[in-house]
Formats: structure tokens, sequence, C-alpha cells
């Protein structure tokens, strides 16, 4: 099987292979259009190759079995796959404790965010532990949500940033960060009571209607519904004995319902509970902001 079939036959559309031994970022499936979360990399002249999802973890790989190699040079091909997969980690990690600088650079030269930003208006919401910039990567105005992550000591530490327009018509994240398994804790859950739970949401908006009406609850945002599952676990090992709530998109008007599907996964990986917002029928909105401007409350 060729290559381009292989990987279709995984689900993924073939980006179009202009370099050998080096890795190309293309879409992934089942997420959002213009995404690069995909990764791959062919070997030698196209004879071995292994591309995966960076989000999901997913990785394959493939050989050209229409040609006749010894076992030692299949050996060698893998190995230097290997050794190119590696080495772009390697790579990455270094952009990201490079990242993690430039966050905190950026973050002191912000200003705490004022209620009246016009994206806090148009969601009713307050701010919660984000800031306010003149302007990044072409935003004015924006506002600067922390992306933090867990290190090996359990510390959080800076990932990236999300960079939001007034309007909230654009949505960024910084350039080069990591997102994946990052978070913004709005509130921090409280280990000794009994009566909080821990509320895990994708989008900032959602995250600070819960806040304002859940004064209790530990309330988290993951940004994107491939991230619940990876947050939810992170939070999980902080808080195993805690009840855990995924309050995910319903994306009604899609097919599959990606908001449905990830927040259930994410429940099920940490012993938790998904809920969506209830729309009626010919509702407009997909998250609980939107059902809460709609409804005036969340229930």
């Amino acid at each position: 099987m060729q290559l381009y079939d292989y990987m279709q036959a995984h689900g993924y559309t073939p980006p179009q292979v202009n370099r050998y031994n080096s890795y190309i970022r293309f879409a992934a499936p089942n997420k959002a259009k213009g995404n690069k979360s995909a990764w791959l990399v062919v070997v030698g002249d196209g004879q071995y190759a292994v591309f995966g999802d960076w989000i999901s973890g997913d990785k394959f790989t493939w050989f050209d079995d229409s040609q006749e190699l010894t076992p030692l040079e299949r050996a060698q091909m893998q190995l230097k796959a290997e050794q190119a997969y590696l080495q772009y980690q390697q790579q990455k990690e270094q952009k990201h404790i490079a990242i993690s600088h430039q966050v905190k650079e950026i973050l002191a030269n912000a200003r705490l965010a004022d209620a009246q930003h016009g994206y806090l208006i148009k969601k009713k919401v307050q701010p919660y532990g984000i800031y306010q910039i003149n302007q990044l990567q072409g935003i004015k105005n924006a506002l600067l949500v922390p992306i933090c992550g867990l290190n090996k000591k359990g510390e959080q530490i800076y990932q990236s940033l999300q960079i939001i327009s007034p309007t909230g018509k654009e949505k960024y994240f910084l350039k080069d960060g990591k997102t994946q398994g990052g978070f913004h804790c709005l509130r921090e859950a409280k280990k000794d009571s009994k009566e909080s739970d821990i509320i895990i949401c994708e989008g900032y908006a959602t995250a600070a209607t819960i806040a304002q009406l859940s004064p209790n609850d530990g309330v988290y945002c993951a940004f994107y519904a491939d991230n619940l599952k990876p947050v939810s676990i992170a939070i999980r090992g902080i808080f195993p004995s805690k009840r855990i709530i995924i309050a995910g998109d319903n994306d009604r008007h899609l097919e599959p319902n990606i908001g449905k599907e990830k927040s259930e996964e994410a429940a099920q990986a940490v012993c938790g509970y998904p809920s969506l917002p209830p729309f009626e029928e010919n509702e407009e909105g997909t998250d609980w902001n939107d059902y809460y401007i709609n409804k005036g409350k969340l229930s």
C-alpha cells in the first residue's frame, strides 16, 4: 500500500511531500479548519514514513512494501525516522522553555484586564486572572488569557497565551506556544471542601460564566474540545477525590457533535460527569455562555 492510501485509510488527508527527513505539519482530521496538529516525516527517498497527531498522541508507521529491502535496510530507515522524531521533540521542548519566558515578559508589560473590555461586555462576564495589552500578534486592545501546564514537579508553568480581540472574532494562540494539556485556572478548587466541585470548560467565556454563577466551585478553561481530556487528567492528578464536571459545548449543528464526544471522553477518563447546555431546537448558541445570555440562568 502506498503512503497516500495508507494515510487515508487512517483518516488523514496527506499533505504535499516537499522535503524528506524533516517534519511536515498539516491538518489533522476532526479538528478545526486550518489546524496544524498533524505531522509527517518521510525518510530517505520515500521508503519509510512516520505520521500522527500531536494533540491525540496518535502515531503511525509506514513502509514502502513495493521495494525489496533487507531487514538491515528497514531497521536503518526506521532508526532514522525515530531519530528525526526525537530531534524534533527536543527542539520543541527547547522552544517551549523559551516561550514560557516570553509569556512572563509579555504579562509583565501588560495590565490586568478591564471589566469594561469589549469582549467581556459582549459575553457578560468578568475578568478572572486575565490581562490586557495594547497590541499583540496584530490584535489591538487584546485580552490575554494565560495558559499554564504542570511540570514534572506538579508546579504550574506558563505554556502560552490565548489572544482575544474586543469583538471575539479573532482568537489566536501565541505563536509557537504549547496548548496541549494547558489550562487557565479561574478559581482554584478547594481540596478540603466536600461541597465544591471542579468544573472544566472549553472556552474562557463559558468558564467565566460558570465562575460567576458557581462561586464555591473550582473552574478551569481548557480552550478547545480536544484539550478537555488531557486537562481533566492533569486536574484529576491534583484532586484525586473531587467530583469533576465537564461543561462541554453542544455542537449539535455538526456531525459528529465534537463538543459532546470530547466532553464525554474527558469525563470517562477521570470518572467525571459531562454536562451540555440543553438548547431548544431552534435556539442559537453552542456553549454555556450562549445559554446564559439566552436564558439569564444556567438551569
